[in-house]
């Protein structure tokens, strides 16, 4: 908001943002989940999830590792 406004760090309005968007909700955020060692619907083959850092996917029983590169 600061940058799209040209708002500066005295100004009021700038007050006004930080104090409603530090640990608060607005319109433009989507809760993905809360806590850890999630279950998906529908459940998972293996272990749980922990978080949603990287993407998650399975091909029936086998979890795709998403940190590998995929080759030609």
């Amino acid at each position: 908001m600061m940058l799209k406004q040209d708002l500066k760090l005295g100004d009021a309005k700038t007050k006004y943002y930080r104090e409603y968007f530090w640990g608060g909700w607005d319109q433009y955020r989507v809760k993905l989940a809360m806590g850890r060692d999630l279950i998906l619907n529908p459940a998972q083959y293996g272990d749980t999830v922990n978080t949603f850092g990287y993407p998650y996917a399975q091909v029936g029983d086998k979890t795709i590792n998403p940190t590998l590169k995929m080759q030609n």
